[in-house]
């Protein structure tokens, strides 16, 4: 696995178009999900891309501090290819954004927005959820927090 960090405009267009087309695959296509995917967040994120043998299989942003909400460090889009699930991607993924965002964003909680399936594999690391699951695009999720300090 090669895993590199990006601002959106250290993308190439190569990069951009595979972070799009897996996102729409994953979120769009293989969750039967209609949503607005483009929101107009990537432009401050930063975002990690995991390639295996030259193909993207693994991609999750993170969204600093100043430009989410609640004023705390935020991932989101967390996926990988349907094929690459349970080799332990996912897990490396999760600890690479901790370990990215507790040096780049010191004390700063870590926020997600959990498909509420994946509850339990967040707590591993440390996550806990607050306030109640609620349905966001078909799909029940769970507000959870990474408290660093």
């Amino acid at each position: 696995m090669n895993w590199n960090w990006y601002s959106f405009n250290e993308l190439s267009n190569h990069q951009l178009y595979d972070l799009l087309q897996l996102r729409q695959d994953v979120f769009i296509i293989e969750q039967d999900c209609i949503y607005p995917d483009l929101d107009g967040l990537d432009f401050n994120c930063l975002h990690l891309l995991g390639y295996q043998d030259e193909q993207l299989i693994a991609y999750l942003r993170l969204i600093p501090a100043e430009f989410h909400p609640s004023k705390n460090t935020a991932f989101g889009r967390i996926i990988s290819k349907s094929k690459n699930r349970g080799a332990g991607i996912g897990k490396l993924m999760v600890e690479s954004a901790i370990n990215y965002s507790k040096e780049h964003y010191p004390r700063k909680n870590i926020q997600l927005s959990a498909q509420q399936h994946l509850q339990e594999f967040y707590q591993k690391f440390g996550f806990i959820s607050f306030g109640e699951a609620y349905d966001e695009d078909g799909i029940m999720h769970i507000d959870m927090l990474l408290n660093v300090n």
